[in-house]
């Protein structure tokens, strides 16, 4: 049986190749901590600080649902379009919060300002509200050279 020879396991090619990954893996982490950090952004604008009581009860309730958003783009990095079918993570951003979270919180803080007539909510209220509402976004993405 001269093919069983050839699977049979070497303890030194293991070694090797452990310490060439290791020494690989050492190397990508250096050449990662050139220059600055990458700029963290978020969606919508920073919350007033301003809170206020108001009475609820009686009004319309909105939920907003979490908005569906491609997983490929549901990630904290900023996707930037190299080619048609090509998106890279930007090396010089990132989003704050998975890109889906802060699409379904700016929604919901633009139909706050909008109706001011209404809950609105991004949590399932106790009770069947007025209006649900569903988004789902198709594209995002940035164009090197752009913003």
């Amino acid at each position: 049986m001269s093919g069983a020879s050839a699977c049979r396991a070497h303890p030194w090619r293991g070694a090797a190749t452990g310490t060439a990954l290791g020494a690989s893996a050492l190397a990508l982490v250096a050449c990662g901590t050139a220059g600055p950090p990458p700029v963290t952004y978020v969606l919508g604008t920073p919350a007033t600080g301003v809170e206020r009581v108001e009475p609820l009860t009686g009004r319309p309730v909105v939920e907003v649902k979490p908005v569906l958003v491609p997983d490929y783009l549901d990630v904290s990095d900023i996707l930037v379009r190299q080619s048609e079918n090509i998106v890279a993570p930007s090396p010089t951003g990132r989003w704050g919060e998975r890109l889906s979270v802060g699409i379904t919180r700016t929604l919901a803080a633009g139909l706050v300002r909008r109706l001011p007539g209404f809950v609105v909510t991004i949590t399932a209220p106790a009770e069947r509200p007025a209006r649900q509402v569903l988004a789902e976004v198709e594209a995002f993405g940035a164009m090197p050279g752009i913003g």
